[in-house]
């Protein structure tokens, strides 16, 4: 797998999307992309299953305080989970990856 993107915390090759929220603790935030951060295999082995605090606070200073509030208030709402809620999150995810698609 080639990437062209960086490891959100040590700068290697990133080859995994970490979910910097856990999917367990919000439906709201589990399709959204802004709670995806790019990350090496050894890393994300870390936030997967250390939770390994350096790691999740070199993303929230890379990423700023701006971003970390939208997860706090994203993470609140109250999400309905069923079948028109998916459809909805795979449009526009299939939107978000159209228009950000840098290989086109």
């Amino acid at each position: 797998f080639q990437s062209r993107y960086y490891c959100e915390n040590c700068g290697k090759s990133a080859s995994e999307a970490h979910h910097f929220m856990a999917k367990s603790i919000s439906n709201a935030l589990r399709y959204d992309v802004k709670n995806g951060a790019m990350v090496c295999r050894g890393c994300h082995s870390a936030l997967t299953f250390t939770g390994d605090p350096e790691i999740q606070d070199n993303i929230k200073k890379k990423r700023g305080l701006e971003w970390f509030n939208y997860l706090i208030t994203k993470r609140r709402e109250e999400t309905k989970v069923n079948l028109g809620w998916y459809k909805e999150n795979c449009e526009r995810l299939e939107y978000e990856r159209a228009t950000h698609d840098t290989t086109k």
